[in-house]
């Protein structure tokens, strides 16, 4: 997916107070809850124990930053370091650690997610990455283009008609679409991309669609063209 204007991209997230007691919520309540979104993708890491337990998804793990407030700061990091969030001059910044509160006021993030790793920074390759033996997975990226365009890659996995793909993958088609900055999101059982009132790729979990505690959701602008 291709959108144009990266300022219609934000962070969705699935509550305004992120609690144990207060359950994820799946993409398709996400958008409902944002009615004016048009598009979305999974976005960063959240508490799974691999259960349909209602604490699944109800909390990020790590720096959440949405409408430029911090919606979440927690001892509790993803296993992959990472982060990926727009600025107030909507461009994306990638790093290659979870970010502190402190951080990312700093660079002036509006909205925000840790999760990693990067793919792409400054026009060069991560190779730790490209070369990371990662195998092959359902996965979800974000990346931008020099011209501000927003590239989401959701890469359907463990099916027989795509057993999914690598770090390696995701950066040869983050590269062939010309973005400049990227970073690799949540991705098996969670990875879903959601345009125009359905999903468009195949949840891989057995137990059906993933409750997630954020989206980078995307708003319709007049004269822009996404998809």
């Amino acid at each position: 997916m291709i959108v144009r204007d990266p300022s219609t991209v934000y962070m969705g997230t699935s509550t305004t107070k992120y609690s144990t007691a207060i359950p994820g919520k799946r993409i398709t309540e996400m958008m409902e809850a944002n009615p004016d979104a048009i598009a979305a993708v999974n976005a960063g890491a959240f508490f799974d124990n691999g259960t349909s337990d209602s604490s699944v998804g109800s909390y990020p793990l790590g720096l959440v930053v949405s409408n430029s407030k911090t919606v979440w700061e927690s001892g509790q990091q993803p296993g992959l370091q990472g982060f990926a969030g727009f600025n107030d001059e909507n461009i994306l910044v990638v790093s290659q650690k979870n970010l502190t509160k402190k951080e990312a006021e700093a660079l002036n993030i509006r909205d925000g997610c840790c999760f990693g790793p990067v793919l792409l920074m400054d026009g060069e390759v991560n190779l730790e990455a490209y070369n990371n033996n990662s195998g092959f997975n359902p996965r979800t990226a974000i990346g931008q283009r020099a011209d501000g365009a927003v590239i989401f890659v959701c890469i359907d996995g463990r099916q027989v008609a795509s057993p999914g793909g690598t770090y390696a993958d995701i950066i040869n088609i983050m590269v062939e679409f010309g973005a400049v900055n990227a970073c690799n999101l949540d991705g098996g059982s969670s990875s879903l991309m959601y345009y125009n009132g359905e999903y468009i790729n195949n949840c891989a979990s057995v137990i059906g669609i993933r409750p997630v505690s954020t989206t980078f959701l995307v708003l319709p602008k007049e004269d822009d063209s996404n998809g």
